[in-house]
């Protein structure tokens, strides 16, 4: 067996959601014809950026990529750092995806480096995000809605639907104040922009595929 299946996902690479399948062959295409282009970062022992170039190096059939350890480089020092670096805006992914992810690499780096709440406002600017959606999203996150909102399996909106739903079924609902109509009608919008935002990044993969480029 190949050392290559041997490697693990570290957890901060898996707090982004894993490539749509579409463009996962597109890059294993791509890898066949011309290799991994990008080395393996690893950290820990495991794979901290380039997972989706593994998982494709083993499809076509590679025996051998190149790898480097995150330890040894100037960035080894805030790994959850890099990887928001790394990939932030490289994937398609939607605002509420990408605060998500971001949200869940800044928890990372809290529980491992013993230090203290990344601000919202610094979440905001690195997800390219409003100060406003970043809270709403922790708040998610702490309820437990944090893989289904990285994953895009739901949204702001749908989650305030549902809360909306349940408690209409209960009949515990009273009417609307103002703040709560605003706030309705800001998640309805949140989710159509999302939802035009996964649709813009499904296109862009599917030129990409067209030019024969890497996705990642």
């Amino acid at each position: 067996m190949s050392w290559l299946r041997a490697l693990e996902r570290h957890p901060l690479s898996d707090a982004w959601p894993d490539m749509p399948q579409d463009e996962l062959e597109a890059l294993v295409a791509d890898v066949r014809d011309h290799g991994v282009r990008q080395p393996i970062a690893l950290f820990d022992g495991r794979v901290i950026d380039g997972w989706h170039r593994l998982k494709a190096a083993i499809r076509a059939g590679l025996h051998d990529v190149e790898t480097f350890k995150l330890e040894d480089s100037p960035e080894g020092d805030d790994p959850a750092g890099y990887v928001i670096a790394c990939n932030g805006y490289r994937r398609h992914l939607t605002k509420t995806q990408r605060v998500a992810a971001i949200v869940a690499a800044e928890r990372w780096r809290e529980d491992h480096n013993n230090c203290g709440p990344t601000s919202a406002r610094k979440i905001a600017k690195r997800a390219g995000a409003s100060v406003s959606m970043v809270e709403q999203v922790r708040k998610r996150v702490r309820e437990g809605h944090g893989e289904t909102l990285r994953t895009g399996r739901e949204t702001l909106a749908t989650l305030r639907r549902k809360e909306r739903a349940q408690a209409a079924k209960k009949d515990t609902i009273g009417p609307l104040t103002r703040m709560e109509r605003l706030q309705a009608e800001n998640a309805r919008l949140q989710g159509r922009v999302d939802a035009l935002e996964k649709e813009n990044g499904r296109l862009r993969g599917e030129l990409a595929a067209l030019r024969g480029g890497a996705i990642e």
